[in-house]
């Protein structure tokens, strides 16, 4: 529930910033790219509120219980413990925005790839008139490609 009207805020809101946008942006940029922004980033966006909400209201209350508990039992193992707590909040931080670089490289990737795609679907005639149904294959599968690479990276 909050990732659908989570989702449906940024829609709206990333629509509208859209539109007040001044002519020349629309020149500059593809509207594959600005229909990837507004369904697939979105969507994606959506998918992690509504996953972490519920993650983090649950962690928070292991943290809180877990930490009544150890303090109740051994104050000296639940310093230590807390310090493992800390090293590892660090570290996840550390790699948090590492992958959250990635992912937005990967969604520029699939955004190029779309623009690409658009382009010579709009174009199909003049594309398929001047031969250059190779080169446009080649174009899109180079950007899918990169995308790939991108996304085995952030699979490790």
């Amino acid at each position: 529930l909050a990732g659908s009207r989570g989702n449906y805020n940024i829609r709206v809101k990333l629509h509208r910033h859209l539109l007040l946008q001044e002519a020349g942006f629309f020149d500059s940029t593809e509207t594959g790219i600005l229909l990837s922004r507004l369904n697939n980033d979105v969507n994606k966006i959506g998918m992690v509120i509504s996953f972490h909400v519920n993650v983090v209201f649950r962690q928070f209350a292991q943290l809180v219980f877990g930490a009544v508990y150890l303090l109740k039992i051994c104050r000296e193992l639940a310093f230590v413990a807390f310090g493992g707590i800390l090293v590892v909040a660090v570290v996840s931080a550390i790699y948090g925005d590492f992958s959250r670089i990635l992912a937005e490289r990967v969604q520029n990737m699939f955004a190029d790839a779309s623009a690409i795609a658009e382009k010579s679907f709009s174009m199909s005639e003049t594309v398929r008139a001047f031969d250059g149904v190779k080169t446009e294959v080649g174009k899109y599968e180079s950007a899918q490609c990169r995308a790939l690479e991108l996304e085995e990276v952030q699979a490790w």
